[in-house]
């Protein structure tokens, strides 16, 4: 069970290097915040490094790479495993302390003419995509690069209420690097291997999280709602929905 800790950053999802070394340390707090948490950070020595990466970090700047759990040091290993089995069960269990953190996004929206909000880095055009049924709230940005903002969350929300986060990451672009694990990946957008894992907390907060990166940026799509619940099933916004709804970004 996930606790209410500052946000780590998982091997299925993220790690960031500006510079590889005294960059890797600001850049994972960065997309700490970009990227939902389940376990460590990859920046740990794997076992057999694949070609081009660096094996005391395990990771190159500005590239995506996939690896195996057997590729993974013994504590990552045992992360690794447990998050797996998130996947077999469907779900997994958190505080509902720690999705109402989550939702405490409206002190960091850019006010109405910032022209952070300018995303001119960022691919997702939502006047293009199923967002565009959704009401606008507002942009958090997260990470810029000589000016242009890398890494942004976007808020949405859809007629019957729900919160989503619409998150992209130019890690190519800011130097960075994404480590997926190829055996938690459990879905696909388009040509992409994704991960789709749902949060259920006791008191019945809930949320689901999909990831998946291109060669250049990394995506992620928070739904404040259990996709895999009868209600969500009943109303169309099941998994089918949040996989059409993340195709027709085009990435």
């Amino acid at each position: 069970m996930r606790n209410d800790a500052p946000l780590p950053i998982r091997h299925d999802a993220c790690v960031a290097t500006l510079a590889v070394a005294m960059l890797a340390a600001l850049s994972l707090l960065s997309a700490a915040h970009a990227q939902a948490p389940d376990a460590l950070s990859p920046v740990v020595p794997l076992r057999n490094a694949p070609p081009g990466v660096d094996p005391a970090l395990g990771v190159i700047p500005g590239h995506a790479i996939m690896v195996s759990i057997d590729e993974l040091p013994p504590h990552a290993k045992a992360d690794a495993m447990r998050d797996l089995l998130d996947n077999e069960h469907g779900y997994t269990v958190v505080s509902d302390a720690w999705i109402a953190a989550a939702l405490k996004y409206e002190k960091a929206l850019l006010p109405p003419g910032d022209k952070a909000a300018v995303l001119g880095a960022l691919r997702i055009d939502p006047a293009r995509t199923g967002l565009a049924r959704m009401t606008f709230v507002g942009t958090i940005a997260e990470m810029k690069l000589d000016g242009r903002t890398v890494m942004a969350r976007r808020v949405f929300k859809r007629a019957d209420g729900v919160v989503l986060f619409v998150s992209e990451w130019q890690f190519a672009e800011a130097g960075g690097a994404i480590v997926r694990i190829r055996e938690l990946q459990n879905a696909k957008v388009g040509r992409h291997l994704a991960r789709l894992m749902v949060e259920r907390a006791p008191g019945g907060a809930r949320r689901t999280e999909l990831m998946w990166n291109d060669e250049r940026t990394a995506y992620t799509v928070d739904v404040f709602d259990d996709v895999d619940s009868a209600k969500a099933r009943a109303a169309g916004y099941d998994r089918r929905w949040l996989l059409q709804l993340a195709e027709s970004f085009g990435t």
